[in-house]
């Protein structure tokens, strides 16, 4: 792997299926049924599920090589199985120019994670997506966040019990507003009057995995 020591991008689906029987082998009860986190770890099972309960949400779709084919678009696309923007793409074109963001590196003709994140627009993008869509990913309308002083600005919101009690806004130079990227936790205030409705909706989402303790 790259000098960094990140994980390769790879058997996504394969990793996600391992994941699916550790967690149903577990004797011990869980705070969130492991069914319900089997379906957190699947981003289009929880679209489906956000859209038949009225939730507002990007416009979603399996992602696939046709859906790219249009002249123009901007859609963020997301692996079916991970998280903390593993394998997450932010891509743009417009005709024959193309830009891909992502955290990701590529080294000898491999995917792997990375805490820096790139910006490709060269064919790389054909070798990026070529490994990714195969593997299951599904496509989201790039929907621009909240920018406050030129950060993407987004929230984080802990449920507990069916209330929000705990947010984290995260500030960023780039699409992706994780933290663990090296980007800032801005402060409750500046975003102190979106606050209500964001929490709102997380409680909303909550609600849609009932037997959960938290989300």
């Amino acid at each position: 792997g790259p000098s960094g020591g990140h994980g390769e991008l790879a058997y996504l689906k394969e990793y996600h299926e391992g994941f699916r029987d550790f967690l149903l082998s577990l004797k011990t009860p869980s705070l969130n049924p492991p069914a319900d986190i089997l379906t957190m770890f699947n981003k289009w099972a929880c679209h489906q599920r956000f859209v038949a309960a009225g939730l507002p949400r990007p416009r979603s779709r399996l992602a696939s090589a046709e859906l790219l084919g249009a002249p123009a678009g901007r859609l963020f696309l997301k692996p079916l199985h991970g998280s903390s923007a593993s394998g997450v793409c932010a891509l743009r074109w417009n005709g024959k120019k193309r830009q891909l963001i992502a955290p990701i590196e590529i080294e000898d003709g491999r995917l792997y994670n990375t805490l820096r994140v790139h910006t490709y627009e060269d064919d790389r993008i054909d070798r990026i997506l070529g490994q990714l869509l195969p593997q299951g990913m599904i496509a989201e309308d790039w929907i621009p966040k909240l920018n406050l002083e030129g950060l993407a600005t987004d929230v984080r919101v802990l449920v507990i019990a069916g209330q929000a009690r705990h947010t984290v806004v995260r500030q960023s130079r780039s699409p992706m507003t994780n933290l663990h990227l090296g980007n800032r936790r801005g402060e409750l205030e500046e975003v102190a009057e979106f606050l209500p409705a964001a929490q709102r909706l997380a409680e909303r989402a909550a609600a849609c995995f009932p037997d959960c303790l938290y989300t």
